[in-house]
C-alpha cells in the first residue's frame, strides 16, 4: 500500500533512503544561532533590524528565521546584488556570518536532495501521486519533484447522484468559473443536508445518537473543536477519532516556563504560587501543598508563614532532599528581570525541570498527563541555551527567556488524551486531505472561520528585488484559488450523502455554506433542537418543563436543630443573628468552599501588612515611649524586609505607587498611634490578644487586634482598620459595635471591668474613632445618639441569641433576603437586635441558598 504523507513526511522519506537524515535540531536552538549571527551583523553596522532587536532579540531572531527559511524554501541562495533593497543585503551580510553555523531548515534540506539526486543518487520511488498541481509548490519542491515521476492529481469530478451529485457539479462549475452562474433545482431526497444547532453540545450530541443508530461507511471532517468532539463521544459510549488539539496550556508544557521565574527579582508572586500548586512539579507535592498556603497567606519569601511551612516539611520521609529543593527553587540568589540572569543559571533549572519530567515519564501515568512533549521543550530548551553559552552570551532577560520557551514549543502539544478507538469513524482534520479517498457518506463538522493565505510582509520593493536574484515566492491569490478548490473536496468525497453541520448562529459563515447557499438557496436549514432530535428517528424525547418551587422565607425542617459548633465567635454569631440560614450550611451541614490558593491584594494586602507592621512595633522593647523620629526610623528599616517577606506583590512592577502610598499611610498612622497611646498614659500593648470566656454558657473565643492597658488596670479594646473610617464611625454612632461589645464582655470576665472605651483605628488618615469621651485627647469620640452602652448590646445579642435557638429548636429556619422584604421590616421580637446585612465574603454559600428562588 503506498503511503500517504505530507511535505515533511515525504522529505524524511527522501532524506532516508539518500542517507541524508540525521538528529532533529529543535527550533529553539536554530533561533538562539540565528541570533548570535544577527548579533555579529550590527555590531559595527547599525542595520533594519536594529531596534527592534534591542527591544526583543529572540523574537527578531524568530520572525527573522521565519523569512530566511521562507526565501530558501522559494529558491534563494543567500546572496543579494548591491542594488537590492536594504532587508534583502542586511539579511545576506548575516547569512554571509552563519556560514552553516544555522541548522538548515526545509528549504535547505531540499536543494541537498536535489544535489545528490543530479549527482545519480536513486531512491527506491516509482510513483509520486500530487495532491495539489506542482505550480502550487515551493520552487524547493518543484526542483525535487521534477526529478522525479509524478503524476498530476486527478481532475476533480462528481461522482453522486441526486441532489449531491447536482450540486458537486454546480459547485465544481461555480469555482472554476470564478462565480455561480444560476441555481439548482433540489429534490430533497436527503442526500444532501444541512442541519444547525443553538450549541455545539447539542449538535455533538445528535453526532453521538447518529452514529449509534446508523452503521455507516462514514468520514467526518472536523478541522476545529475535535478533542471536545471526540470528549462528547466518549463520554456518550461512541468510539473516539483522536482529534489532535494543539494547545501550548496543557499542563506539563507550562513547567518549565514557571519554573524560570524563580529566577527574578522582584518575585512575582501568582507565577509562584503556580508553580507550587501546578499538577506537576519538580518536587513532592506534599511540600509544595503547604509552601504554597504560606506564600498565598504571606505573600512572600521567609515571612512566618513560610519558615513554619519549612519545619513542618521535616515530618517528611525525605525532609532533607525536598529542603534543598525549596532553597534551589526559593531561597537562592535572584536576578533583575531586566539585566538578566547567568544563562548556566537557567540551564540549571532547565535541566533540574527535564530531570524531573524524565521520572514523570517512567511512570505508569505517563501518557494520561503528557509528559513527552514537554520532555522535547526542555531539550529543545537546554539545546537553544547550549548555543547561546557557544556564543559566549553571559546572561539572558526575563523576556528572552520567554521568548525561547515559546519557540520550544512552536504548536504545543497535541492532546495525550486522543487516540482512535476501534470502530471509531473515518476522519480528516484538513478539507484538503479529502481527496485521498472516498466515502459514502461525509459530514463536515462546523466549519467556521477559514485559515486564509497570509499576506507577505515585503512592500513591492523588496518582491521585486528578491525575485530578481532568483527568489519565487508564493503568490497568494493563486493560494487563495487553490485553497477554494480545496474547499470542494469534502462534498466531493462524498459518494451517496454530504451533511453540512453549520456551527451555532453568530458564528462566521464558511465561504463553502456561502457557496452552497447560494446556489441552492431553497435548501433548508434543519434544526437539531427540534426537527431532527424530536422527529421520527427518535434521537431525542421532549423533556417536561416543571416549575421551580417559589422560595419561602421561613424553611421548615420538621425536628430541631443543632451546631456542631463546639466554640462560638463574632463571625459565628452574626450569621446566627443575620442570616441563619447562612449559619445552617455552615455550622449544621458543614458545608465548606472549596478552597483556591492565590495571594492576596489590594485591600486585604495592605490591612494585613498594617496589622502585622502594628505587631512588630510593640513587640520591639521600649516602643511606647518611643518619639515620632524613632518610630519613624524604625519603620524606614523594618519595611523593606517586611515587603519581601509579606508583601511582595506590592514589589512587583507597576505596583511602586501603592508601596509608597503603602509606606507613606503606614509611617504616619503607627506615629500617630503611639502618640495617642503615649497621651492616654498607656503602659503596656498587647496584640493579637487572644480572649476566652462564654456567652450564654457557650465557650466563646476572640482575637483582639490591640488591647490597651492603662494605669490603675483600666483597659481599652482597639480594632484595627486600613481604610473606610465613615463607616466606622457610622456604626459607633448608630450603636451598631455589637464586636467590640462582646470582646469587652470577655475582658469583662477575664479581668474583672468593663474596657474604658472601645474604638477602631484606621490607618488611612490616621484616624481614631472611640465611643466615650475622657481616654484618648485627640481621639474623635463618637458617642452612640442612643446612648447605648456595651452591657446593653450584650443584653441584645443575648436576646437575639435565645430568639434564633427557639427557632432552631422548633425546626425553623430563616432565610433573610432582600426580596423577601427591608431589613427593618424582618427583624425580630422587642429586645432583640436590628438585623444586618451579611454575606459579604459568602457569596458560595447564598448562592447555594437562592438556587431554588423563582419570581411569583
Amino acid at each position: 500500500m503506498a503511503p500517504v504523507v505530507g511535505r515533511q513526511g515525504f522529505l524524511g522519506l527522501l532524506e532516508t533512503y539518500l542517507g541524508l537524515s540525521g538528529p532533529e535540531v529543535a527550533r529553539a536552538q536554530r533561533v538562539a544561532a540565528y541570533q548570535g549571527f544577527l548579533e555579529q551583523a550590527q555590531a559595527t553596522v547599525q542595520r533594519f533590524y536594529s531596534q527592534s532587536f534591542a527591544a526583543d532579540s529572540v523574537g527578531t531572531a524568530a520572525r527573522l528565521l521565519e523569512w530566511r527559511d521562507e526565501w530558501y524554501l522559494a529558491g534563494w541562495d543567500g546572496s543579494a546584488l548591491e542594488r537590492s533593497p536594504v532587508k534583502l543585503r542586511d539579511l545576506a551580510a548575516v547569512e554571509a556570518l552563519a556560514a552553516g553555523g544555522v541548522a538548515a531548515g526545509e528549504g535547505e534540506r531540499l536543494a541537498v536532495v536535489a544535489t545528490a539526486m543530479r549527482a545519480g543518487a536513486k531512491v527506491p520511488v516509482d510513483q509520486v501521486m500530487l495532491a495539489d498541481d506542482l505550480e502550487l509548490y515551493p520552487a524547493a519542491w518543484a526542483t525535487v519533484l521534477e526529478l522525479l515521476p509524478c503524476s498530476a492529481p486527478l481532475a476533480p469530478a462528481s461522482s453522486a447522484v441526486g441532489d449531491l451529485g447536482q450540486m458537486q457539479t454546480a459547485m465544481l462549475a461555480a469555482v472554476a468559473a470564478g462565480k455561480a452562474a444560476g441555481t439548482v433545482p433540489l429534490a430533497g431526497d436527503g442526500t444532501l443536508e444541512v442541519l444547525q444547532a443553538n450549541s455545539q453540545e447539542v449538535a455533538q450530541h445528535w453526532l453521538s445518537a447518529t452514529v449509534r443508530s446508523e452503521q455507516v461507511d462514514c468520514l467526518i471532517v472536523c478541522e476545529d473543536g475535535g478533542a471536545a468532539l471526540d470528549a462528547s463521544l466518549e463520554a456518550t459510549g461512541v468510539a473516539t477519532c483522536g482529534f489532535g488539539a494543539a494547545s501550548d496550556l496543557r499542563p506539563a508544557l507550562q513547567l518549565l516556563g514557571l519554573a524560570c521565574e524563580t529566577c527574578w527579582t522582584p518575585i512575582d508572586v501568582p507565577r509562584l504560587v503556580e508553580f507550587l500548586v501546578h499538577p506537576i512539579g519538580t518536587f513532592t507535592a506534599k511540600a509544595r501543598r503547604p509552601l504554597a498556603e504560606a506564600l498565598a497567606a504571606q505573600p512572600g519569601i521567609g515571612g512566618e508563614s513560610w519558615r513554619a511551612a519549612k519545619d513542618s516539611l521535616m515530618a517528611l520521609d525525605n525532609a532533607e532532599a525536598v529542603l534543598d529543593e525549596v532553597v534551589f527553587w526559593f531561597e537562592g540568589q535572584r536576578w533583575d528581570r531586566h539585566a538578566g540572569a547567568p544563562v548556566s543559571v537557567l540551564a540549571q533549572r532547565a535541566d533540574r525541570v527535564n530531570e524531573a519530567l524524565k521520572r514523570l515519564a517512567s511512570a505508569a501515568d505517563a501518557e494520561f498527563l503528557g509528559v513527552g512533549p514537554a520532555l522535547h521543550q526542555c531539550e529543545a530548551v537546554l539545546a537553544g541555551l547550549a548555543e547561546f553559552q557557544r556564543q559566549g552570551v553571559a546572561l539572558l532577560v526575563s523576556r528572552q527567556v520567554e521568548q525561547l520557551v515559546s519557540q520550544a514549543t512552536p504548536g504545543g502539544a497535541t492532546n495525550p488524551y486522543g487516540a482512535s478507538q476501534v470502530g471509531c469513524l473515518q476522519s480528516a482534520s484538513v478539507a484538503a486531505v479529502c481527496s485521498a479517498e472516498q466515502a459514502s457518506e461525509v459530514i463536515w463538522w462546523m466549519p467556521s472561520t477559514p485559515v486564509l493565505p497570509r499576506a507577505h510582509p515585503w512592500s513591492a520593493t523588496e518582491l521585486a528585488g528578491l525575485k530578481e536574484v532568483g527568489v519565487q515566492l508564493r503568490d497568494p491569490a493563486a493560494e487563495m484559488a487553490a485553497l477554494s478548490r480545496q474547499w470542494l473536496r469534502p462534498i466531493l468525497a462524498a459518494k451517496r450523502r454530504f451533511v453540512l453541520v453549520l456551527p451555532p448562529p453568530g458564528c462566521e459563515e464558511h465561504p463553502i455554506w456561502q457557496l452552497v447557499h447560494r446556489l441552492a438557496p431553497s435548501l433548508t436549514v434543519k434544526r437539531l433542537e427540534g426537527e431532527v432530535l424530536a422527529g421520527a428517528n427518535g434521537l431525542a424525547s421532549v423533556v417536561t418543563r416543571v416549575p421551580l418551587v417559589t422560595a419561602e422565607r421561613y424553611i421548615e425542617l420538621g425536628k430541631p436543630i443543632s451546631s456542631r459548633r463546639k466554640e462560638q465567635s463574632f463571625t459565628s454569631l452574626n450569621d446566627l443573628f443575620n442570616n441563619p440560614a447562612l449559619a445552617v450550611l455552615k455550622d449544621v451541614a458543614g458545608l465548606r468552599t472549596a478552597t483556591v490558593l492565590e495571594a492576596s491584594e489590594g485591600s486585604q494586602l495592605l490591612g494585613t501588612l498594617g496589622h502585622r507592621v502594628v505587631e512588630k512595633l510593640f513587640q520591639q522593647e521600649g516602643a511606647l515611649a518611643w518619639t515620632p523620629a524613632q518610630a519613624g526610623a524604625w519603620f524606614d528599616e523594618m519595611v523593606g524586609p517586611l515587603l519581601q517577606e509579606e508583601g511582595a506583590p506590592l514589589l512587583m512592577p507597576g505596583a511602586s505607587v501603592e508601596a509608597h502610598r503603602f509606606k507613606q499611610i503606614c509611617r504616619r498612622a503607627i506615629t500617630s498611634l503611639l502618640l495617642n497611646l503615649q497621651q492616654a498614659g498607656a503602659v503596656k500593648v498587647e496584640t493579637e490578644a487572644e480572649i476566652k470566656g462564654t456567652f450564654e454558657g457557650e465557650p466563646f473565643i476572640a482575637k483582639v487586634d490591640l488591647l490597651v492597658t492603662l494605669a490603675n488596670k483600666r483597659t481599652v479594646i482597639l480594632d484595627l482598620k486600613w481604610s473606610w473610617a465613615k463607616g466606622f464611625r457610622e456604626k459607633l454612632v448608630e450603636g451598631r459595635h455589637l464586636q467590640l461589645a462582646l470582646y469587652a464582655e470577655l475582658v469583662r470576665q477575664t479581668l474583672g471591668s468593663l474596657p474604658v472605651t472601645v474604638g477602631y483605628f484606621v490607618f488611612q488618615g490616621a484616624e481614631l474613632l472611640v465611643a466615650h469621651p475622657g481616654v484618648f485627647e485627640a481621639a474623635e469620640v463618637c458617642a452612640p445618639e442612643s446612648n447605648v452602652t456595651l452591657p446593653e448590646l450584650v443584653v441584645g445579642a443575648v436576646a437575639t441569641w435565645k430568639w434564633r435557638r427557639e427557632q432552631w429548636a422548633a425546626g425553623q429556619v430563616e432565610w433573610v433576603d432582600k426580596r423577601f422584604g427591608k431589613l427593618v421590616q424582618l427583624g425580630g421580637p422587642v429586645g432583640t437586635l436590628p438585623l444586618e446585612e451579611v454575606g459579604r465574603y459568602d457569596g458560595e454559600y447564598l448562592a447555594l441558598m437562592g438556587a431554588g428562588w423563582r419570581a411569583a
